[in-house]
């Protein structure tokens, strides 16, 4: 049943190659899976949110709502890099993570990582929390799962007794049977520059069957650079990641960033920020409109039936502070290098590109 909240947006006939659709209930930070019409999203007060997984038709509506959390296990959304993450695997099943509000952690502080699968009848599983033995969780962490049934659980935290940012690490829990039980936490070999704290990961599989993972890096904590790696899908605790990425950012505190990994045929597109400025391996990326000094960050990228890619992100969109969300073509055409769509954007979140059913692009925010 769709909802009587379509929230689908009109917009001006130069645009009409996508859909522009606003999330039930006032919702925010949306999250969507590569090339499925699934959106997970939090809804209600950002310090103890729901968090929602729905699914979109052809036209845009919403259906098939399903909530996720209790009471106990809601979500955290002040921040911004913290929103729910969201997998489709095998048999249509739907793997959720999500930071718990504060206090939900296993020591009575902070926030736990709360894990449920959803399979192709809606089933919910009861939230679990995935933390383990590791501290501290805070940036966005990210799901990935594949059409064999494997599924990572990928986040960045502080082992057992560290402590500061230099002492983060990346930390992945592995299922072989489409999240039924996953292994122990284990630490990403030879990652030891530390992570920046609020800042988000992002994680998927690639077109080529490996995972990919970008992450912030916090080196003598100063050094905020983004890391790509790559692993095999047999990755254990002993494999060490192929890097493929790096940049540099010296900055002595978090910028509070989120960055995004688009599957390609022979691996990803990655999108990140530095400086405050949109970043990525393709040959050209939108700059600030709404300003020279504006702030960016939030990139997401969808590819359409055509093979036509979408870039949004956001521009003045700080603690507390909505900015707007904007959209363009990549690498765009010379006779528009402007974005083809700009909105406001409510405070605490960003958009998602969706993938509709009949192969179309959505902008959900």
């Amino acid at each position: 049943m769709a909802f009587a909240l379509a929230g689908v947006v009109s917009l001006p006939a130069a645009s009409t190659d996508f859909q522009v659709i606003r999330l039930p209930e006032h919702g925010i930070q949306p999250r969507a899976s590569s090339s499925t019409p699934e959106v997970v999203y939090l809804q209600g007060r950002p310090e103890a949110a729901d968090v929602k997984l729905a699914r979109l038709d052809a036209q845009g509506h919403w259906q098939r709502e399903v909530l996720l959390n209790t009471p106990a296990s809601q979500a955290v959304g002040t921040g911004t890099v913290r929103g729910p993450a969201l997998a489709v695997g095998r048999d249509e099943t739907r793997h959720v993570l999500w930071h718990g509000k504060s206090g939900t952690a296993s020591t009575g502080k902070g926030s736990a990582l709360y894990y449920s699968r959803v399979d192709r009848s809606d089933r919910a599983s009861p939230p679990k929390d995935m933390m383990g033995s590791t501290t501290a969780l805070d940036g966005g962490a990210a799901v990935v799962s594949d059409k064999s049934g494997n599924v990572w659980l990928v986040w960045h935290a502080l082992p057992a007794g560290g402590e500061g940012e230099t002492e983060r690490r990346i930390f992945i829990r592995h299922s072989k049977d489409d999240g039924l039980s996953f292994s122990e936490p284990w630490e990403v070999a030879g990652e030891d520059l530390g992570a920046c704290g609020c800042c988000g990961l992002a994680a998927t599989a690639g077109g080529d069957g490996n995972i990919y993972m970008l992450y912030r890096s916090a080196e003598q904590r100063k050094g905020r650079g983004i890391r790509l790696l790559q692993l095999p899908p047999d990755a254990t605790r002993n494999t060490k990641p192929r890097l493929l990425q790096q940049d540099h950012w010296e900055l002595e505190g978090c910028p509070m960033t989120t960055a995004d990994l688009l599957p390609s045929v022979d691996g990803v597109v990655p999108l990140w920020v530095n400086q405050f400025k949109l970043v990525s391996t393709l040959a050209q990326v939108p700059q600030a409109v709404t300003s020279k000094e504006a702030v960016l960050n939030h990139p997401r990228m969808g590819r359409d039936s055509q093979g036509r890619q979408l870039l949004i992100w956001t521009e003045g969109a700080m603690w507390g502070k909505g900015g707007r969300i904007l959209a363009q073509w990549v690498p765009g055409d010379s006779t528009s290098p402007g974005p083809r769509w700009s909105q406001p954007l409510p405070t605490w979140s960003y958009g998602a590109v969706v993938t509709l059913p009949d192969g179309q692009l959505a902008i959900v925010y």
